[in-house]
């Protein structure tokens, strides 16, 4: 995570804004001066507007800091959608966000997209592409100016996590797993070190799209047994986990549906 120091004129201008003071304030209103003052540091990082579509307050951790989470769109297109987080602590304010990340991972996105499309049920795609972006000292215009293959060589890149949501039944996983197949093929010849590829076959619900599109701002959000509770209201859901470490046991087509499961609501749609 990165500090930013708001001093003075702007962090005053910010709550005078408000018209708030320390000792009146609601629970709204220090949402409200905590949302702007993240929009003033990705402002001030990366020159660019955004907008607050979704925020978490007051996450309170075992070493006493408190997490404030933001679910972030760019107001220029491409429009890409990442979280920030203020960690506010006795020591100050900091803030970590997966602006850069985003970027690079849209340009894996449109890598596999010719697959994507193949995948019948209207799928809902996120894609992570978990890199060093943050730190390469890249503008986001140069980033965005960069190929996926400049961004191979120049930019550690060490994990890719692929989560789609998919409308169909329990015979889905049959029917496209040669598609399933491509995907995870395609992801393995990357050779990263952590790969994840998910699948949710549902009725359409918002929660998974949501879930699918960004994990980490779903799970701060709902928590992590919002996860189990979406796998139990799947038809079923495939997981494959794997890394360096990881004996390859995916081999053939038919080899994929050893990982998918079906829970009880899919079994008894059957």
């Amino acid at each position: 995570m990165r500090k930013l120091r708001l001093f003075g004129a702007l962090a005053l201008a910010i709550i005078l804004a408000l018209g708030v003071s320390g000792c009146m304030k609601t629970p709204k209103q220090r949402d409200a001066e905590n949302q702007a003052l993240i929009l003033a540091y990705l402002e001030e990082t990366y020159g660019m507007s955004f907008t607050v579509t979704g925020y978490v307050a007051g996450r309170q951790m075992q070493n006493g800091v408190t997490l404030n989470i933001a679910l972030i769109k760019t107001n220029d297109e491409p429009e890409l959608e990442f979280y920030c987080v203020q960690n506010v602590s006795p020591e100050g304010i900091h803030y970590g966000d997966r602006f850069l990340e985003a970027i690079v991972s849209d340009k894996m996105a449109v890598e596999f997209s010719g697959s994507f499309e193949k995948l019948e049920g209207s799928p809902t795609i996120g894609t992570i592409f978990r890199t060093d972006a943050f730190e390469s000292g890249f503008s986001p215009e140069q980033l965005r100016q960069k190929s996926l293959d400049d961004v191979l060589t120049e930019i550690r890149c060490f994990g890719l996590y692929i989560k789609i949501s998919v409308e169909g039944d329990v015979d889905y996983f049959s029917a496209n797993k040669g598609i399933i197949y491509d995907i995870y093929s395609k992801m393995k010849a990357y050779d990263f070190e952590y790969l994840s590829l998910e699948i949710y076959v549902n009725d359409g619900a918002e929660s998974f799209k949501s879930y699918v599109r960004n994990p980490i701002w779903h799970s701060n959000k709902y928590g992590t047994k919002d996860l189990e509770q979406l796998k139990q209201n799947a038809y079923g859901y495939l997981e494959i986990q794997d890394n360096a470490s990881v004996t390859d046991v995916v081999t053939d087509e038919d080899s994929i549906l050893q990982f998918v499961k079906t829970p009880t609501k899919g079994e008894q749609n059957e």
